[in-house]
């Protein structure tokens, strides 16, 4: 039976650990949208107006 060379798998933790690393990176993004009141509102499907546009709350005037 003929069995494909290794080539390649020397690469395989490192995309493994790279996918990981991105789902993780993520995860903290919509965390923090979250925590920030972001509510995941989008504009319509096949619109090209944007969607109501909601500001995150500051804690004073950012001039």
């Amino acid at each position: 039976m003929y069995a494909p060379p290794p080539v390649g798998r020397h690469l395989r933790d490192l995309a493994v650990n790279a996918m990981r690393e991105r789902v993780h990176r993520g995860r903290l993004t919509l965390d923090i949208l979250e925590r920030l009141g972001a509510d995941g509102d989008t504009s319509p499907l096949g619109s090209r107006l944007p969607g109501t546009l909601n500001r995150f709350p500051t804690d004073g005037d950012l001039r």
